[in-house]
């Protein structure tokens, strides 16, 4: 049950594009390709950026593709967003030496970070890929506060019935969680929470225990086992304690 617990989810993102073909011959400035942060709003949650590139020796046309990458707290690393019109390649217009698209993302979500990866390539009059190139953009804060679900006691009465208490100690209210109990080997099922206000704490239970409610080792309760909350925390859902330990109410 320890340990740090994997959430799998993908922003909703909403993708619009402007293009924009330069077809002028004035030298080209260095480098040849890039991609930008042009905006990152905090009030709207969304985000933009701006990739460039210029054209090589031999080349006839020039593609790029975007791919946003979310970091969501706690997560350490990026994982890309599977976002609508994202994935398509932009292609300029035949012979032009410069080739700009600016990429805008919107519904971004709370207290994450966002980076851009644009794909670059070349191609001569033919078809053939002359070059391709890999760059990304600085990343785009969104800010946001989150719950964080701690189990901090266990009770079993003299019923031989269980109840858990959870406490939030993060900054924003728990809703949706459950709890889900083990006492030894047995599990005795999962129960919803309820909504956790900000500072607060909330009982689970009651729980029933195995038959003939022995308690011979240990209990064990884990918040949000369904991993349906974001939290500041991942890796301090679970308690466990001894059953000579348990407190009767």
């Amino acid at each position: 049950m320890g340990g740090m617990r994997l959430r799998s989810a993908t922003a909703s993102v909403l993708a619009l594009a402007a293009l924009c073909a330069v077809t002028a011959s004035a030298a080209p400035a260095k480098p040849l390709q890039g991609v930008k942060l042009a905006k990152c709003s905090k009030a709207t949650r969304a985000a933009a950026f701006v990739a460039g590139m210029r054209t090589i020796d031999e080349a006839e046309r020039m593609w790029m593709r975007f791919t946003l990458h979310e970091r969501l707290a706690p997560r350490r690393g990026y994982e890309e967003v599977n976002a609508p019109g994202l994935s398509t390649w932009r292609k300029s217009r035949p012979g032009v030496k410069r080739f700009r698209y600016r990429q805008r993302v919107r519904a971004l979500s709370e207290a994450a970070a966002y980076r851009m990866y644009v794909e670059f390539r070349w191609y001569d009059a033919d078809g053939e890929l002359l070059r391709q190139v890999v760059r990304r953009s600085r990343r785009c804060r969104q800010p946001g506060r989150l719950p964080n679900l701690q189990v901090v006691r266990i009770v079993r009465r003299d019923d031989g019935r269980y109840y858990v208490l959870v406490h939030n100690s993060g900054r924003a209210v728990a809703s949706g969680a459950s709890v889900q109990l083990f006492v030894d080997d047995f599990d005795a099922g999962t129960l919803p929470l309820g909504d956790v206000p900000v500072r607060k704490r909330r009982w689970a239970g009651p729980f029933d225990g195995p038959p003939g409610g022995a308690c011979i080792g240990s209990v064990q309760a884990v918040a949000d086992p369904a991993f349906l909350v974001r939290e500041s925390a991942e890796d301090d859902n679970a308690a466990t304690a001894t059953c000579i330990s348990l407190v009767r109410g």
